[in-house]
């Protein structure tokens, strides 16, 4: 897989061998389009099939195409462009994979001097598709492995500080700021201290996007005030008596059922891997780990979008069935082995909106989805003083 964006920080240059091999590339980024109003458009993934493109509410793949043949255009010659040969490969889930082949350039020596980043494609389909199809037994069995997967996640090395996980110019794995563009888009570099606590950073952020709006739309009230009220709930919500843990790990966060890709091995499923790490981060275990109530979620429910909010289940909530509270007894019993005081993290993050808080740092609020967010986080700032 070729895709053309890193976290910033990330550059490099290579060869390919312009023999009209097929390239696979993840044209994700590249189908959304900027916006100069201050209301923002929410970005969506990108399907295979048109029944995924008809679920998800994705752009047909007759005009997605001729995108992705200006983004060829970009990354290698307008000739070459104009001749490769788009298609369409299986991908499944969210992500659409376009096939690409690109005739021989003129000049054979010609490298690829853009960002990107060359994958293999990991074997299996995503969890979402095939856990409505395993038997009672075989989701007990992946729940037990989902448990020592975030246990393996969690345990990962991270460098200091909060925030976006980036590149220096040696290549190491650092904590980067984030940075608003131009168009109120995120990106992120490696340039200046970052915060070293979760308030430090959440203040940071949000006195930046203040300003950040303050100057791009000084009429938008409403928003700059948002900023106002999230500053003053970020303190209340981590005052004393509560106290974060000393423990920052591995973020992230689109962990799903959907990013989580399994297989058949010898009968049994198996993890065969993670997708969707554009965007990690180092954060608080209190921001950063979540529980997967998809795992024992009603069959159907969680492979139906917008049903649940699957970044926040309630780990306490009563099971509908024995077969639910076998699976979710199988999770928690499994992850508190791996990651002692799980269920209590995730209870008390959760009380206090801690990973809608740290979402909202990330970026510009651009929708009504992020207001109904930030109001949530307001409203369990003022129900802890009240």
């Amino acid at each position: 897989m070729l895709a053309d964006h890193l976290p910033a920080g990330q550059e490099a240059s290579s060869s390919d061998s312009d023999n009209g091999t097929p390239l696979a590339v993840d044209c994700e980024s590249d189908a959304r389009s900027d916006t100069d109003a201050p209301s923002l458009a929410s970005s969506s993934s990108d399907a295979t099939s048109d029944s995924s493109t008809l679920l998800y509410g994705h752009e047909e793949f007759e005009t997605f195409q001729h995108r992705v043949r200006q983004l060829v255009g970009r990354i290698r010659s307008p000739d070459q462009a104009a001749s490769a040969v788009i298609s369409r490969l299986p991908a499944g889930s969210f992500n659409r994979i376009i096939g690409i082949t690109i005739a021989p350039g003129s000049d054979s020596s010609e490298e690829l001097i853009l960002r990107y980043i060359l994958m293999e494609k990991l074997p299996g389909v995503s969890l979402c598709h095939a856990i409505d199809d395993m038997t009672d037994a075989e989701r007990l069995s992946m729940a037990d492995n989902v448990a020592h997967l975030l246990g393996s996640i969690y345990s990962v090395p991270v460098p200091s500080g909060i925030g976006p996980l980036v590149l220096d110019k040696q290549g190491q794995p650092c904590v980067g700021l984030h940075v608003d563009g131009q168009d109120g888009a995120q990106s992120s570099d490696d340039h200046g201290p970052v915060p070293a606590t979760l308030l430090a950073f959440l203040s940071t952020r949000f006195k930046e996007q203040r300003q950040y709006c303050q100057t791009r739309w000084p009429a938008g009230k409403r928003r700059i005030s948002y900023y106002n009220r999230l500053l003053l709930a970020a303190e209340q919500l981590l005052s004393p008596p509560f106290s974060l843990g000393e423990r920052n790990v591995l973020f992230h966060r689109g962990f799903a059922a959907r990013n989580i890709l399994v297989h058949r091995t010898d009968g049994d499923w198996v993890i065969s891997g993670v997708l969707d790490w554009d965007y990690c981060a180092v954060a608080p275990a209190e921001v950063a780990y979540v529980c997967p109530g998809w795992l024992w979620a009603e069959r159907e429910e969680s492979s139906v979008s917008g049903s649940f909010d699957e970044y926040d289940c309630n780990p306490d909530a009563p099971p509908c069935d024995e077969i639910v509270e076998g699976i979710r007894g199988t999770f928690l019993a499994e992850v508190e082995g791996v990651l002692p005081g799980f269920t209590n993290i995730i209870r008390a993050a959760r009380a206090r909106c801690l990973r809608q808080l740290y979402e909202l740092a990330g970026g510009i609020m651009r929708s009504t989805a992020d207001e109904r967010k930030a109001e949530l986080v307001i409203a369990a700032a003022s129900r802890l003083v009240s």
